[in-house]
């Protein structure tokens, strides 16, 4: 299980927390060190959607792991375009393991009314 890292330094870093609490409750181990940024990135809340790709991009670097794993699970709290879902791919997919990835977004809608659509 692998967070992805977040430029929230403080208790609210909710992909570290779920990955840390799932990987505490289930046989999958918790493998922060294994995606890391590059730079320090500012949010992208407000950025166009036209422009987030190139935003992030080589943003974020992997590290393959010295045992073989089945599976990447790779837990964010939010994914508006996917940009940083795809960033996430582009950066396993650096070090051979893009194939290996599921990716499980969780996030706490506060406008229940929003419009949400999957990303495709």
């Amino acid at each position: 299980i692998v967070p992805v890292p977040s430029n929230k330094k403080n208790s609210r870093n909710l992909p570290a927390r779920v990955s840390r609490a799932l990987g505490m409750r289930t046989a999958l181990r918790h493998r922060p060190e294994l995606l890391r940024k590059t730079r320090s990135l500012k949010s992208i809340k407000w950025t166009p959607r036209e422009e987030r790709d190139s935003v992030l991009s080589n943003a974020y670097v992997a590290t393959r792991p010295l045992m073989s794993e089945r599976g990447i699970l790779v837990i964010d709290d939010v994914c508006d375009t996917g940009s940083t879902l795809r960033a996430v791919n582009e950066a396993f997919r650096r070090v051979d393991l893009a194939g290996s990835l599921q990716f499980l977004v969780l996030t706490h809608l506060s406008n229940p009314g929003m419009d949400w659509r999957p990303v495709r």
